[in-house]
């Protein structure tokens, strides 16, 4: 039975059994500081809070704003010529296994399904360990991004993707929309929403900012729109150049703002030459941004949940999206932001053109985008997780005893 509740809690059952130890493999920890990092960054210090030890089985790096586990289990891999900053683990070796036998986890976690993640799904399976996964990046969207990629290679993403998932005790989705599509595409028969949070207290509307406007040209009384994300294909950049434009040309006057890096910012930028392009931004900085715009907009249709909206929610701002899985699980169509249809950028444009012009219905919409991003809190969001994770250990039968302890 598919579980429906919002996020995940633990079920009925025998009771749990306490959960001291988990491994947890992703393809990117401390490489590239993106939605995915930055969540499982999230998940593995709300579970060392609650005393539980988590051994991550990731590729090396040193990201200045990714901090490394205190348990750091290194898998070989490769750099990614078409992602900068990405590597592709290629596997488990020998040291690898040694060193995850040594932790001795009680629960496999696996974050990704590249080879090290299948390969550290065959180490559960082997252990007889409860073996769970969180589904965080919708591969096959991304294909039609990166060039003219025949639809077999399509399909063939969505049979791997199948074939790695079966046999999970239990797979974490972002959102019942992106759950749905999984299920009717075969990948589950069965799931648990696993949501993410947004620290209200770095991003909030008191630091909406004079100085920082002044700081990039911006006059007090300019109205400034906002797209904040990685600037590679995916994220819909030829879609948001077109709406950009025809704002530009025919809306009422703005300033675009584009916070971000990626392989595409020098095209981003000379498609856009009236747009202030600010790179990457971490902290105070980027909580600046987001609370001195006063218009977010995210033609994205890949996100299976868009942190980056949602900092923007929690900033106060009105969204303008695309009607994609992340995306409209987020937006209130009316109450917190404008959904448009996918890859339409005249209807994306003047969409926002019609909120910059009506400064009461911007404001309105603000307002319901920051309620809404109250709902979302990492506290109660890790500990449900924790608590299903021990729901999970309890199911999977009994432990030899030097596992029980």
């Amino acid at each position: 039975m598919r579980r429906q509740q919002q996020s995940v809690g633990p079920r009925s059952g025998p009771p749990s059994r306490r959960l001291k130890r988990v491994a947890l493999a992703a393809g990117n920890y401390v490489n590239v500081a993106d939605g995915v990092s930055l969540t499982l960054h999230r998940l593995v210090e709300g579970l060392e809070r609650r005393g539980i030890d988590v051994a991550v089985v990731a590729p090396g790096g040193d990201h200045p704003d990714l901090r490394r586990a205190p348990q750091m289990i290194p898998v070989p891999s490769v750099g990614l010529p078409i992602q900068r900053g990405y590597r592709l683990a290629l596997g488990l070796n020998g040291k690898t296994v040694d060193a995850i036998d040594r932790f001795d986890p009680q629960v496999v976690h696996v974050a990704t399904p590249d080879l090290a993640g299948w390969m550290t799904a065959r180490y559960a399976r082997r252990r007889e360990l409860p073996l769970v996964g969180t589904y965080h990046t919708n591969f096959a969207a991304y294909l039609r991004y990166w060039g003219r990629v025949p639809s077999v290679f399509t399909s063939l993403v969505w049979e791997l993707t199948r074939r790695f998932y079966r046999g999970f005790d239990e797979v974490y989705v972002p959102t019942h929309s992106f759950g749905e599509e999984l299920v009717s595409r075969g990948v589950l028969r069965d799931y648990a929403v696993l949501e993410r949070g947004v620290d209200r207290q770095q991003f909030h509307p008191r630091y909406r900012s004079s100085r920082w406007r002044r700081s990039h040209g911006i006059a007090a009384d300019e109205l400034v729109v906002l797209f904040c994300a990685r600037i590679v294909w995916e994220k819909g950049l030829r879609t948001l150049v077109r709406a950009m434009n025809w704002l530009n040309h025919r809306g009422p006057p703005h300033r675009c703002v584009i916070v971000g890096d990626g392989d595409q910012k020098d095209w981003l930028e000379k498609q856009l030459p009236h747009a202030i392009f600010t790179g990457f931004l971490t902290g105070r900085d980027l909580a600046n941004a987001y609370a001195s715009a006063d218009l977010f907009v995210y033609p994205s249709t890949t996100d299976t949940f868009g942190n980056v909206t949602l900092e923007a929610m929690a900033s106060g701002l009105p969204v303008v999206g695309a009607r994609a899985p992340g995306t409209r699980t987020l937006v209130e169509d009316g109450r917190s932001g404008v959904l448009v249809e996918p890859d339409n950028s005249r209807a994306l444009a003047e969409a926002a053109s019609r909120l910059l012009t009506n400064g009461g219905r911007r404001r309105h919409l603000g307002a319901g985008a920051l309620r809404r991003a109250r709902h979302f809190r990492w506290p109660e969001i890790v500990g449900r997780f924790a608590d299903d994770l021990e729901d999970v250990l309890s199911r999977a039968g009994p432990l030899t005893p030097d596992r029980a302890q």
